[in-house]
């Protein structure tokens, strides 16, 4: 990308971030034409280069930034709260809460506390080391977590458990700050019912107080009206499922760092659990393998059956994979242990992997029955058809899914032979946010990338389909390719070998069209779609409305 456009299209996103005018970018770079023209410039013959630019736009930025900041209202009070939180040094939080956040879900519930029973002490500290590696500990309960850059380790005492997970992205203060986090997010979502709490004087400082009503749910914080920054937070309600929520946090701010927080090291523990590395995938692999041996004792009742994992066993990496000897096939109903184990993410994960009838789009999951949990293995013989065996994963948590007829709308892909060709792989539309100069890979909004790797353009239109019909509402679009572009070929580990090889031979070579995925769902990202690949592929979409067959699934019916 031209480094001026860069520029330019940095300083915008900065407006969008901070509610600022969207000609932000061009008043900071003539901030700096002037900046420039008044500074001596290198010794360098030819022209200036563009480095020296953005150097005195970065300067120009940080000599009107405050006033920038002051002139341009109203700003989201998440925005305000967010860059308030980038400028201090420490954040210390006290407290308590009765919900205890897990990374590394419970396996064996009969080993532990009962989570959400009793209120419990609740104390995290987040800062930037000597090194600039952004770190946290966390401690609820029984739980203690620490991050150091991209590596977090969660240990649980009750259960004797470590969690150890590699290879993530370092995150900011908010997003460390997870109930902080939740709670911005709702404020700029719309249909909240929010109450002023108006201001109060406390110690030498004033307080301003919002509260925020939702399913149940009573949230209240309080900040500085002066410098932003959050000073407590409440929560009081039940969740859908009927459990009591609640918690109560103090913030305090750049006090030192205990040395016994600091050099905090989780002790050894009877089970580890892996994540984001070698050691994750060896262990599904494992569990398969026992499966088979399993099966060579006591054969399936059946053509598929439904077998519970051992005290709740999970995985940090699980996928649909044949037994050894190829005679069956194992499929996880859960999804990743880090996130939710729910009927929801088995349809999604599992069934809607594409192809006729299997479009996650052509699904009807009722809300009450999204967040059943699951923690099974579907293990059925290699040649059962993905109708039987999904009806009989329904069919054991007493449920069923029944065709009907409905329709769809598609966009079929075709594509312009005489427009422009990128000659490698595009950027998504929307940088990744960008803070002190560093590129926060990891945020999700619309046109960001959020795969963090390059893909293809039949993951493109994968992701497309699939972020548009996550909400199962039967109004979501599917992308049908027509465009002729070339594809990898299909996977054969008899030629390619492993699947990385696969990838770093065969495909990453040749056929990667991004350098990213963007994250395209609802309605609002639909025109950036287009227009994101019109303009960098040539590729336009023609609107069709076709009838379906739509997959409903509901409880058993006698």
């Amino acid at each position: 990308m031209n480094r001026q456009i860069d520029i330019e299209e940095r300083f915008a996103q900065l407006a969008r971030e901070v509610g600022s005018r969207p000609e932000l970018a061009q008043i900071v770079l003539q901030q700096a034409d002037e900046l420039f023209r008044a500074q001596p410039a290198p010794r360098l013959l030819g022209r200036v280069p563009v480095g020296w630019r953005w150097a005195s736009a970065c300067a120009a930025a940080s000599l009107i930034g405050v006033s920038i900041w002051l002139f341009w209202t109203p700003r989201p009070l998440s925005a305000q709260i967010l860059t308030a939180l980038a400028r201090v040094e420490t954040v210390h939080v006290t407290g308590s809460t009765n919900r205890i956040v897990r990374k590394w879900p419970l396996e064996d519930p009969a080993g532990a506390r009962a989570d959400g029973t009793e209120l419990v002490p609740l104390e995290a500290w987040y800062w930037t080391d000597g090194h600039g590696v952004a770190r946290s500990y966390e401690r609820q309960g029984p739980v203690t977590l620490t991050r150091t850059g991209g590596e977090q380790r969660e240990y649980q005492k009750d259960v004797d458990l470590l969690y150890v997970r590699q290879g993530g992205y370092s995150k900011d203060r908010v997003q460390q700050i997870s109930r902080l986090a939740e709670y911005l997010e709702a404020l700029e979502r719309p249909g909240m019912i929010k109450r002023n709490l108006g201001t109060r004087k406390e110690g030498d400082s004033v307080l301003a107080g919002l509260e925020l009503r939702h399913r149940g749910r009573v949230q209240t914080v309080w900040w500085n009206a002066e410098t932003f920054l959050p000073v407590r937070m409440s929560e009081l309600g039940t969740t859908g499922e009927g459990k009591t929520v609640e918690s109560h946090l103090a913030f305090t701010y750049n006090q030192p760092v205990p040395a016994q927080v600091a050099s905090y090291q989780a002790p050894k523990a009877r089970q580890v659990r892996y994540g984001g590395s070698d050691k994750a995938s060896l262990a599904w692999r494992q569990h398969v393998e026992e499966i088979e041996r399993r099966l060579a004792e006591q054969p399936l009742a059946g053509r598929v059956e439904v077998l519970p994992r051992k005290n709740g066993r999970l995985f940090s990496i699980s996928w649909t994979l044949a037994t050894p000897d190829g005679k069956y096939v194992v499929t996880p109903l859960c999804g990743r242990a880090e996130d939710l184990s729910t009927l929801a993410d088995f349809i999604r994960l599992r069934v809607a992997t594409g192809g006729p009838g299997r479009y996650l789009a052509s699904w009807r999951v009722p809300e009450e029955l999204r967040e059943l949990t699951l923690r099974h293995d579907v293990v059925y013989e290699a040649t059962v058809p993905w109708q039987e065996w999904i009806q009989v994963v329904l069919g054991h948590f007493g449920l069923e899914y029944v065709d009907v007829a409905g329709t769809q709308t598609v966009w079929v892909a075709r594509h312009d032979e005489h427009s422009h060709k990128p000659t490698g792989p595009v950027s998504p539309p929307v940088p990744y946010i960008v803070e002190g100069g560093i590129e926060k890979r990891g945020y999700v909004k619309p046109g960001v990338g959020m795969r963090l790797a390059p893909v293809t353009l039949e993951t493109l239109f994968h992701d497309f389909n699939e972020r548009q019909a996550m909400d199962f509402d039967g109004d979501s679009i599917i992308i049908e390719d027509q465009t002729g572009l070339p594809r990898p070929p299909a996977f054969d580990k008899e030629v390619h070998g492993t699947w990385e090889d696969y990838w770093k031979n065969v495909v990453e070579p040749k056929y990667p069209m991004a350098t990213d995925s963007p994250y395209f769902r609802g309605p609002e990202s639909l025109d950036m779609a287009r227009k994101w690949y019109h303009d960098q592929f040539g590729i336009a979409f023609t609107e069709e409305t076709r009838p379906t067959t739509v997959h409903v699934v509901r409880r058993k019916q006698p």
